[in-house]
């Protein structure tokens, strides 16, 4: 049975491998990423019915202890170090992610940030290449977030759209997986709202197919979006960045469940100015369009509260509400127009859990 070898060549054995080398960024690229935080390096082998059965797979780990302070660090460490079998059904693929925690630790995706990542599909042949892609700097700083009930926003405005303390907000990130296009969430230390904010300590540079995302961990689900640029805040001031969630129980009544099988997960949005922006028309970029759809939504008297669900509106632009919907499991590009303007936006969707978009225009 062939085997998979690491950046090493197999020698003085009678099977045959498959030598895989990894690819760093540029020199360029790799001096805006610290890798400090390196702990551990899981290496996944997909099986030919991965993409059916998330089971068919063998993994992999390698802690890296001390941790590494450069990608061609962390490549060193792993030099020669990792021989796998296998998969029995055969190759489809490979993955590898750097994770800031350890090979024991209890969880890796919703406890520890992706520093990295890599995937390719196995095409035959004795050689594959992984080329790594990095994900978020472990150069970490304090960041003050304004979480902000949208549905009250477009109700009642910003002085009556903050979110009750208590609930705890996470800085990480949201990922497209290398090889399905789906997005995945890597969570960061969580830290509670208090005072209607929260000062969260994490990683702020990403990479290019990564949006910095914060996660809202409630007693029911967890909510998760990608952070909105500096200049489309509309609650948020001075410093701090803006962290816009719905209800979890009004996002889920909401939900069009042939929608959501076809594409994915529910991402609820808002356009705002210094008021909800009835008449805003939301377009998928054309790269995307297979990927999502846009429906526009009502919001009956008394949904705010979190009872009851949105209604959808016929047309399209948005109603008085300023409420829209795009249903999506993937990073996707958007323009918003309204008013004889046009706003730009990367937003995601995620299957996990809820998201939700503020665009301010």
């Amino acid at each position: 049975m062939r085997s998979v070898w690491l950046l090493g060549a197999l020698a003085g054995c009678g099977e045959k491998a498959i030598e895989v080398t990894v690819q760093l960024p540029t020199m360029a690229v790799s001096a805006e990423y610290d890798t400090s935080c390196v702990r551990a390096v899981k290496i996944d082998l997909h099986g030919s019915t991965f993409e059916d059965n998330p089971e068919d797979q063998l993994t992999r780990c390698v802690d890296i202890d001390p941790p590494a302070a450069t990608f061609a660090e962390v490549k060193s460490r792993l030099e020669g170090q990792v021989e796998i079998t296998m998969p029995s059904t055969g190759l489809s693929g490979i993955a590898m992610y750097g994770y800031s925690g350890g090979c024991e630790s209890p969880g890796f995706q919703y406890d520890f940030d992706l520093t990295f990542f890599a995937g390719t599909p196995y095409i035959g042949g004795d050689e594959m290449t992984l080329s790594l892609t990095p994900n978020l700097s472990c150069a970490t700083e304090d960041v003050t977030f304004k979480p902000v009930d949208v549905l009250k926003l477009v109700k009642n405005g910003c002085a009556m759209a903050t979110w009750p303390d208590g609930d705890k907000l996470s800085l990480s990130t949201l990922t497209t997986d290398p090889f399905f296009g789906y997005t995945q969430w890597w969570g960061g230390t969580r830290s509670a709202i208090s005072g209607g904010v929260a000062v969260v300590r994490g990683g702020t540079k990403v990479g290019p197919k990564t949006c910095l995302a914060v996660g809202l961990y409630d007693e029911v689900q967890y909510h998760v979006t990608c952070v909105p640029p500096a200049d489309q805040r509309v609650c948020a001031t001075g410093t701090q960045l803006e962290a816009p969630f719905v209800h979890f129980g009004v996002w889920d009544r909401t939900i069009d469940d042939a929608l959501y099988n076809q594409l994915g997960s529910l991402m609820i949005g808002a356009v705002y100015g210094t008021a909800p922006v009835a008449g805003a028309q939301v377009t998928i970029d054309p790269a995307y369009q297979d990927r999502a759809a846009v429906v526009y939504f009502d919001m009956p008297a008394g949904v705010e509260t979190g009872t009851g669900q949105l209604t959808v509106r016929p047309g399209t632009t948005t109603g008085p509400s300023g409420l829209f919907g795009i249903y999506t499991e993937s990073m996707i590009k958007i323009s918003v127009t309204a008013n004889g303007k046009t706003v730009q936006r990367t937003v995601a969707g995620n299957l996990e859990g809820e998201s939700t978009v503020l665009v301010k225009i």
